[in-house]
């Protein structure tokens, strides 16, 4: 008689040599695999996972590094963009490299803030629900900081920051985005201050003239010069 847990044995280990040859017929690819969770342990070689695009570039690597856990993508180059990890004191950072952007969008993925560099350095902006900027904060044309906000409809409102002259000032804006006030420093590293009409044109100034004494002009509708004042005795 035929033993029942011999013929038991004998079906399972010639179905495991078919399995074992099916998976190397399929160069080490099982095709897509469904599972509830997969655990990677590092035995001091390893613990790490890596994804490849279709011409065998690596494009991302899970894994463990000396001070925790990291994420790195890189483009089709191989060159890194982006790592999300831990540093040496246990702090998380993320680096986003090759000078690209962080940005945070609403779930219908419209745009609402952006972190990043331009060609003058650093800068941090937000956005409204319509896609116009409301707020830039970052380096200015004369390399130093600048804020600048912005109204409903994407005109300037004012500007606090350096100017190209590495000096501080403020302005203004009208809702057309045509300047209304300045409040800074002139050429002599003198106090300023200017006042513009509705066309963008300078009406009044109050400032130091050449002796350092006060000085007041005001301009007609045109900017031309009508009435001034200096507070010389």
């Amino acid at each position: 008689m035929i033993d029942l847990k011999s013929l038991v044995i004998g079906i399972i280990g010639t179905t495991l040599v078919f399995v074992l040859i099916g998976a190397k017929s399929q160069n080490k690819n099982l095709g897509d695999i469904t599972v509830n969770s997969i655990t990677i342990l590092d035995d001091g070689t390893g613990g790490n996972l890596k994804i490849y695009n279709s011409e065998g570039v690596k494009t991302s690597q899970i894994g463990n590094s000396e001070s925790g856990g990291y994420l790195i993508t890189y483009n089709s180059d191989s060159m890194m963009t982006s790592i999300l990890g831990g540093d040496q004191n246990g702090k998380g950072f993320l680096v986003v490299g090759n000078n690209g952007n962080i940005e945070t969008r609403t779930s219908d993925m419209e745009l609402i803030s952006q972190l990043g560099k331009r060609e003058t350095g650093g800068y941090l902006a937000t956005y409204n629900t319509d896609g116009e900027m409301t707020s830039y904060l970052g380096v200015g044309e004369g390399s130093g900081g600048q804020l600048e906000t912005y109204n409903g409809t994407g005109k300037i409102s004012s500007m606090l920051g350096s100017d190209v002259g590495n000096t501080g000032s403020l302005q203004t804006y009208n809702k057309n985005g045509l300047i209304s006030t300045y409040l800074g420093t002139n050429t002599g590293e003198n106090g300023h201050l200017e006042i513009y009409n509705l066309n963008g044109e300078k009406v009044g100034m109050l400032g130091v003239g050449n002796d350092n004494d006060g000085v007041v002009v005001l301009n007609d509708q045109n900017g031309v010069a009508g009435w001034s004042a200096s507070g010389k005795k």
